[in-house]
């Protein structure tokens, strides 16, 4: 559930997703494709308007609050962002595979 001014989100959406001080591209997920090992953990974590995402070039999950998510798509903006490291670039580029359906 999301306020009227936050984004809606829903699994399978490409997303920039705040982890700490840093943005990095994830993808949300459902709780049922959550690792059934990891998933009691997630799920005592979610709390109301947070949503569970997997982290490109990681296999690990977390739950992150709604107003710390945007989507991501293949612009400048986007770009840039993603050029502050080497790494947050190689997962920016698995996500633009993923939003191209490559």
């Amino acid at each position: 559930m999301t306020t009227d001014d936050e984004e809606s989100f829903t699994p399978g959406d490409v997303v920039w997703a705040k982890h700490g001080c840093f943005w990095y591209p994830a993808k949300v997920i459902s709780p049922t494709d959550v690792p059934e090992h990891l998933r009691s953990s997630i799920l005592r974590k979610l709390k109301q308007n947070q949503v569970i995402v997997k982290w490109y070039g990681e296999e690990n999950f977390s739950s992150v609050p709604a107003h710390h998510i945007n989507h991501l798509s293949e612009n400048k903006v986007d770009a840039a962002r993603a050029a502050r490291s080497h790494n947050i670039q190689l997962r920016y580029q698995q996500a633009i595979s993923d939003v191209r359906g490559e």
